[in-house]
C-alpha cells in the first residue's frame, strides 16, 4: 500500500495526510466480506465437485459458518448457492439451504 500511496504522491498536488484522509474515507464505502465468505466462494469453486456433493458439503460444513455472518455476506452467499445448484431433484434442499441464510 504504502507503494502505491508513493506512486500517487508523485503524480498529484496534494498533502500525504490528506491523501490518506481521502483513501479513508473510499475504504468505508468499498464493501467488505467476511473472510469466510471468500473462503466459501474459493470451496464451490471446484469444477469436478458435482452438485449434491456441493449441496450436502455446505450442509454439513459450511452452513453453521455461514449463518454466522452479516447478512449482506448471507445474501451473498445465497445468490452463490443459487446460481450452482440448478439440479431439479436438488431444488428441495437447495431451497431449505437458501431459506437458513436468510
Amino acid at each position: 500500500m504504502v507503494g502505491s500511496v508513493d506512486a500517487l504522491l508523485a503524480h498529484a498536488d496534494i498533502p500525504r495526510m490528506k491523501l490518506y484522509g481521502i483513501l479513508w474515507e473510499l475504504r468505508a464505502q468499498v464493501p467488505h466480506h467476511e473472510p469466510i465468505l471468500r473462503d466459501f466462494e474459493y470451496w464451490l469453486a471446484d469444477p469436478n465437485r458435482a452438485q449434491r456433493d456441493t449441496l450436502a458439503g455446505i450442509q454439513a460444513d459450511w452452513l453453521e459458518r455461514l449463518q454466522a455472518m452479516e447478512a449482506e455476506d448471507r445474501a451473498v452467499a445465497a445468490l452463490r448457492v443459487r446460481r450452482l445448484i440448478k439440479s431439479p431433484k436438488l431444488t428441495a434442499q437447495r431451497d431449505a439451504v437458501l431459506a437458513a441464510l436468510a
